[in-house]
């Protein structure tokens, strides 16, 4: 059980660390449709139960502009 606890907490603490960077290099991101900061979307994603986030890429001229997390409820 420990594995699988170390394992989760290294995947959440990656998770963070991509979304800080991709902050930095100016994309915006959103929760749901609002603004949201890294620790927020980390947090959402660590308590999702019943399902998981979807990532949109939105750009223009082949440039990430905004990455959206929507929350997708499994069946």
């Amino acid at each position: 059980m420990k594995d699988k606890e170390n394992s989760y907490v290294l995947r959440m603490s990656a998770l963070q660390s991509e979304l800080i960077e991709l902050q930095r290099d100016k994309i915006s991101l959103r929760l749901n449709g609002s603004e949201s900061s890294p620790e927020e979307i980390v947090c959402a994603c660590a308590i999702a139960e019943q399902g998981t986030y979807m990532r949109d890429y939105i750009g223009a001229k082949g440039i990430i502009r905004q990455i959206d997390f929507t929350y997708v409820k499994e069946r």
